[in-house]
């Protein structure tokens, strides 16, 4: 009986850890923005926040290009600071023009790689790379805080470019973040509705002595 409880487990035991294998590699990575959505109320202007940039589900990463877009016009990027891994220390290095505000006439860009030198370990989970500070430069719109390397690289299958510790490619999808500049309530509309308020008032008044006159 013994025997057959051994032979039994010999062979569903590496079926089971074949499974769960393949379900923990099934696991798509993905880069964020976070939060996803941001709204800066009014005044709007002069306003400050901050977003950041996760790496999701990855496995063996090493490193990484990464270029971020947004309207110029409604945000000023003020801030980047990358945060690689802890587990690499300080031993890696980093590439690129970092912040262009005006890349174009109606968009910002960030553009940096950062990759693990050779004593680093590669890396496994999630982690935060990139915190971008902005500031509101207009209202009563909104900016996406697009992700895609594709726009220097039009070739590249996918939106951010991550390198496994042999130099391969990691297959990734990128969550675009939106940024929504709440206008001022509108002086033109302030002045009618208060009108509007004062009347029903008014009228609600005389509506009360009224009926407290009857009533006597």
């Amino acid at each position: 009986m013994r025997k057959r409880s051994v032979l039994w487990l010999s062979l569903v035991l590496p079926l089971f850890f074949t499974v769960l294998t393949v379900g923990v590699d099934a696991q798509p990575t993905e880069v964020s923005v976070e939060p996803s959505s941001v709204t800066v109320p009014p005044p709007g202007i002069g306003l400050n926040f901050t977003v950041k940039v996760w790496v999701n589900n990855v496995m063996d990463l090493v490193g990484w290009e990464l270029v971020v877009f947004w309207n110029n016009t409604l945000l000023n990027c003020t801030g980047a600071v990358d945060t690689p891994p802890a587990v690499w220390g300080d031993d890696y290095f980093t590439a690129g023009l970092g912040i262009n505000q005006t890349y174009n006439a109606t968009h910002g860009m960030y553009w940096k790689g950062v990759f693990a030198l050779g004593s680093a370990p590669s890396f496994n989970g999630s982690v935060s790379i990139l915190t971008l500070n902005f500031t509101a430069m207009a209202i009563g719109g909104s900016s996406p805080i697009r992700l895609d390397v594709r726009d220097f690289d039009p070739t590249y299958p996918y939106p951010v470019k991550l390198v496994y510790y042999n130099m391969s490619r990691i297959p990734c999808t990128a969550v675009d973040g939106t940024v929504t500049v709440v206008p001022e309530f509108p002086v033109s509309l302030i002045m009618p509705l208060f009108m509007v308020v004062t009347m029903v008032v008014v009228i609600l008044g005389k509506a009360f002595w009224l009926r407290k006159r009857r009533s006597f």
